[in-house]
């Protein structure tokens, strides 16, 4: 899987969903193709501790691989928002 190709993917859907905090972004193993490669893209709200994480996870479309790329947005105390990388959500013990 291309990290660099699934973070600039990720990152362009978060900044939609930044501007619109349109819900319907939100799906679960939606198969969409890029660069001729198919992914799933699942699209999440979930809860770290009070916080709010809506979630954004791209993985191969493979029952058999374990890659997959992850970013997030946190809202603190619900009034504050954080992006969060990849690498911030292995430290939070997310992904």
């Amino acid at each position: 899987m291309d990290m660099k190709l699934a973070q600039s993917f990720l990152q362009k859907l978060r900044e939609q969903y930044l501007e619109t905090e349109d819900d319907a972004l939100f799906c679960e193993n939606r198969v969409i193709a890029i660069k001729g490669e198919d992914y799933k893209l699942n699209v999440w709200q979930d809860f770290l501790g009070t916080d709010m994480l809506v979630m954004f996870q791209l993985k191969p479309n493979s029952i058999l691989s374990p890659d997959s790329y992850s970013i997030a947005i946190r809202y603190l105390s619900g009034i504050n928002r954080q992006e969060l990388s990849h690498s911030q959500l292995q430290d939070l013990g997310v992904v």
